[in-house]
């Protein structure tokens, strides 16, 4: 992005807000630079505002009022479960998302991150959710095979 004006990240998140112009940019995962979230907004971000399990963006328009823009919570839980390694909450949130590409993308980042754990189920139960079986079923036999070592 060009003539960007404001970026932050929303606070507890791996969420990424930005402006530039009269457009405010909301990647709910940075791991998917190509899913960002655009709307039309009219005047300055100011700052983001956490409080309530509500996320708000305030923008200052011509004449000094205040508009806060609401953001998706849901989508902000679930990069905090991932980031506190919750795997749980974030399997459950995503089951309930449905498929598109930004969901798919959640999958792989959430099999990243439990690779990276040793959690094999539950990398495994991402890669089911990807249509990738034969990741799926690799994965679940070698977690089965070291539930009987350990």
């Amino acid at each position: 992005m060009t003539g960007v004006s404001f970026a932050s990240w929303v606070t507890g998140s791996d969420v990424v807000v930005a402006q530039t112009g009269q457009t405010l940019a909301v990647w709910y995962n940075v791991d998917a630079p190509e899913a960002i979230t655009l709307t039309s907004i009219k005047g300055d971000v100011v700052d983001i505002v956490r409080e309530d399990s509500r996320t708000s963006v305030m923008v200052e328009e011509h004449g000094g009022i205040k508009v806060a823009h609401l953001l998706d919570e849901g989508l902000i839980e679930f990069g905090t479960a991932l980031h506190d390694s919750d795997f749980g909450r974030v399997i459950l949130f995503l089951e309930n998302m449905g498929d598109s590409p930004q969901v798919e993308t959640m999958w792989e980042n959430v099999a990243r991150n439990a690779m990276n754990e040793r959690k094999l189920d539950i990398a495994a139960r991402c890669y089911a959710a990807m249509g990738d079986v034969a990741c799926a079923k690799f994965l679940k036999e070698i977690a089965e095979v070291f539930s009987f070592i350990i």
